[in-house]
């Protein structure tokens, strides 16, 4: 989930088309991350070309084909340490939890 180089959180979505039809390109959002007991918004932090991964940041690169998956990786300016209660939404799907622990 982090780049040592990088000093926020890094998250890294796998998107597979296991349908039929291609997945238009512009369908990704990258996700709402809050933290903490207020339920702190962590502002994207983009592009982190030279600070270890050009990567990270890159938006859905057009559309991805049927049985075809695409990798796509979004960070955040907050420390990984501030991730022990966490919500990362995009769209209807929603992860809660601890995830300041995940990537070491």
């Amino acid at each position: 989930m982090q780049n040592a180089d990088i000093t926020g959180a890094v998250f890294t979505f796998v998107i597979a088309n296991k349908g039929t039809t291609p997945i238009e390109d512009g369908n990704w959002r990258d996700p709402s991350l809050v933290y903490g007991p207020n339920g702190t918004p962590a502002q994207t932090a983009m592009p982190f070309a030279g600070q270890g991964d050009p990567n990270i940041g890159q938006p859905q690169q057009s559309p991805i084909p049927a049985g075809s998956k695409q990798t796509i990786r979004v960070g955040y300016d907050v420390p990984k340490s501030a991730l022990t209660d966490a919500v990362l939404t995009e769209g209807s799907i929603t992860w809660q939890g601890d995830f300041s622990n995940f990537g070491n």
